[in-house]
C-alpha cells in the first residue's frame, strides 16, 4: 500500500507541478525499527499527516515535526 501511495504522490507531482500532502493512518503498527525508519526518510520533504496511537512511534522521526493529541475531544498542541 505505501508503495502505491508513494508512486501517486510521483504521479500527481509530475502531473501538477506541486507535491500532495500525505496521509499515513497507524502505520508504525505494521513495520519493524528498520522499516519505519527507511518510511520516514522517504517522506522527507514531504509534508505528512500521521495518525498513531503510540507516539513513541514518532521518536524516529528526524527534523522539523508538530505533534498534536486528541485527550478528551480537545486538540492539544505538544
Amino acid at each position: 500500500m505505501l508503495t502505491l501511495k508513494f508512486a501517486e504522490i510521483d504521479l500527481i507531482k509530475a502531473q501538477t507541478g506541486e507535491t500532495p500532502v500525505l496521509l499515513l493512518d497507524d502505520v508504525f503498527s505494521e513495520l519493524d525499527d528498520a522499516r519505519q525508519r527507511i518510511l520516514f526518510k522517504e517522506i522527507a520533504g514531504i509534508q505528512t499527516f500521521i495518525t498513531t496511537t503510540h507516539e513513541a512511534f514518532l521518536d524516529v522521526v528526524e527534523g522539523e515535526k508538530i505533534i498534536y493529541k486528541v485527550k478528551e475531544g480537545e486538540i492539544i498542541k505538544s
